[in-house]
């Protein structure tokens, strides 16, 4: 017989969220220095994981990956915070099957997290809503 189809890769997802992650140091480095010192940390996960490192505002909402790791630099731009990214972010692997580790100490993210994940739209689109304060948040409806 022939021989099974290849199965496709899992991968884990581990979403930091930068700003989070600097408050609980005092901000005593910026925006830069945590993204370098996580993108060494990342690199000695096991199992190599993908991370998205979320930051907050930025002049639009864009996305890098840096060459040579396994990371995302997402900046969640003017109309956004990195709390909306991180929660579309999960959304995103939740809907594919992938495992995905949140790193940040808020638990209402971690709750938004829960909701997204536990409550998918039937057509499965993440769609742009208001929320207070007149910022946009992409959250599954």
């Amino acid at each position: 017989p022939p021989p099974p189809p290849p199965q496709p890769q899992r991968r884990d997802f581990v979403i930091v969220d930068v700003n989070n992650v600097r408050g609980g140091r005092r901000f005593d480095r910026d925006v830069d220095e945590a993204v370098a010192g996580l993108v060494c940390w990342a690199s000695s996960l096991p199992g190599r994981p993908a991370v998205v490192l979320a930051v907050d505002h930025g002049p639009q909402a864009c996305t890098y990956a840096l060459e040579g790791t396994r990371c995302l630099v997402c900046f969640a731009g003017p109309n956004m915070e990195a709390d909306d990214t991180i929660v579309c972010s999960t959304y995103f692997c939740a809907r594919r099957a992938e495992p995905v580790v949140l790193v940040s100490s808020d638990s209402n993210l971690r709750l938004r997290c829960a909701a997204a994940v536990a409550n998918p739209p039937k057509d499965g689109i993440a769609r742009p809503v208001k929320r207070g304060g007149g910022r946009l948040s992409y959250l599954p409806r």
